[in-house]
């Protein structure tokens, strides 16, 4: 049976079609749990999961009709990963039993879907990522056993070539938190010899270098979290700001504009060893917001990539605790983010960049928690969780009224779950993952302003789709 909630959602069940019936497992019913929501055009891929065919690509125009499986890649599981958008085809990281993890490109069908390289020549792949646009190439790290993981580019056309084998032999460099500086290539590497720092590159072996070693020898002088590395590094005006270290100063704001004598520090904002620990890198217009901690604590910042440009936006929780604002996540002309007060609990803030600009944007419900911020437009599209409803599909608009939940999908448990991205638009809908209670997690769809939301396709149900 339907639920009403779902009933309700005539005008985009008319657009969509018929909800499809559910398919019910032993323990429950079966997730699809549509996930790296990717969009290409007008379309979004994504992976999901069918009894038939495993984990595997798929992509939708925001219909049910138009929501398919683009092809088998691997049995069982593709691994599908690093999905980005680059010259109206999506590259991605796919794996087949007999190559291994490599390149793939597609445009939405079978035909048009198919494996560029085999860079690793093993069982293990090349394992493709990280892949950032300059000029006419696509670069990306890769790994070869002879040289372990390093700077690769590809054309639209699919040639494929290694950059560098920067730390020479099978020993990695992993290239990392590629930024695209006026058509040069800015990105970390590390060596045993020289530890992580700042490199750049026009695209020759002879033309990629070490911009600068900032801590002398094995240490590393920029300070890229694996776990952070989609935001390690961000583009401010003409420079690159990233986390770097020195002794004097420990973990603080650093910024390159590609060589030696512009490599500096901006900050020494717990002057000696300590650090600010700057984080979250997120570039608004010329400026890049993150958040960086200081004698108030963990707080949102600002800078140019100068040192007269670098502030403190806001002590949002006054004292020395912090807000410990984080999740950036930029949609339109502002930057959102996710901070703590002990007075209001954990709200959704929105900054442009000043002071005077940034604001709550929401007193959401008590004890409330949300995460997967996802820009859609210039709106933010989020999972949050409420006492009232539990886990459920958000938005906001930038405004209290308009930040509000986008449907109660399950009225007895949690009705999305917590996957970045966590939407996006496909067609004239925008899609995320949700579940009814009845059907598992699949892919559902409500309007650009978050109503007549419904499920788009029960592929768990229906593998053929």
């Amino acid at each position: 049976m339907i639920r009403p909630s779902v009933r309700a959602a005539v005008a985009l069940a008319a657009l969509v079609g018929a909800l499809l019936p559910a398919t019910t497992l032993a323990g429950g019913p079966q997730d699809s749990n549509p996930e790296s929501l990717t969009r290409v055009g007008s379309k979004v891929f994504f992976v999901a999961f069918d009894a038939v065919n495993g984990t595997q690509l798929r992509v939708t125009d925001g219909t049910t009709e138009g929501t398919k499986l683009v092809e088998v890649i691997g049995a069982g599981d593709a691994s599908v990963r690093c999905m980005t958008a680059w010259k109206g085809s999506l590259w991605f990281n796919a794996r087949d039993d007999a190559h291994g993890a490599e390149l793939w490109r597609s445009q939405g069908t079978a035909a048009t879907t198919e494996r560029v390289a085999d860079i690793g020549l093993d069982e293990i792949g090349g394992d493709p990522c990280g892949f950032t646009a300059v000029g006419d190439h696509l670069y990306f790290t890769a790994y070869e056993e002879a040289t372990g993981y390093e700077l690769w580019r590809t054309t639209s056309a699919g040639v494929v070539e290694r950059v560098k084998d920067i730390d020479p032999g099978s020993a990695s460099s992993r290239p990392r938190s590629m930024q695209n500086l006026k058509g040069t290539l800015i990105f970390f590497a590390e060596t045993a010899s020289g530890g992580l720092e700042p490199y750049r590159s026009n695209g020759t072996e002879a033309g990629t270098v070490r911009i600068k070693d900032i801590a002398p020898g094995s240490d590393s002088g920029a300070q890229i979290d694996p776990d952070l590395e989609r935001k390690g590094a961000a583009v401010a005006g003409g420079r690159v700001v990233f986390q770097g270290y020195d002794a004097t100063a420990g973990r603080e704001l650093w910024a390159t504009d590609g060589t030696r004598k512009g490599t500096v520090r901006l900050t020494d904002t717990i002057p000696g060893i300590d650090g600010s620990n700057p984080q979250g890198f997120t570039t608004l217009g010329s400026k890049v917001i993150f958040r960086a901690y200081s004698a108030a604590g963990t707080e949102p910042w600002v800078t140019d990539g100068t040192k007269g440009g670098t502030i403190r936006l806001k002590d949002i929780e006054p004292g020395s605790s912090g807000s410990a604002a984080d999740q950036l996540t930029r949609a339109g002309s502002f930057v959102y983010f996710r901070a703590t007060t002990l007075a209001s609990g954990t709200d959704l803030y929105r900054t442009n960049g000043t002071p005077a600009g940034t604001k709550r944007v929401k007193n959401l419900p008590a004890n409330a928690d949300f995460s997967s911020l996802t820009a859609v437009g210039s709106t933010v599209w989020f999972a949050g969780d409420t006492d009232a409803a539990g886990l459920e599909a958000w938005i906001s608009d930038g405004t209290s009224a308009g930040t509000k939940m986008v449907v109660n999908a399950d009225s007895f448990g949690d009705g999305t779950r917590a996957t970045w991205p966590f939407a996006a638009k496909a067609g004239t809908v925008v899609v995320f993952p949700a579940s009814d209670g009845t059907h598992g997690m699949e892919l559902w769809a409500a309007t650009p302003s978050g109503t007549n939301a419904a499920m788009l396709a029960n592929i768990a149900g229906a593998p053929d789709n």
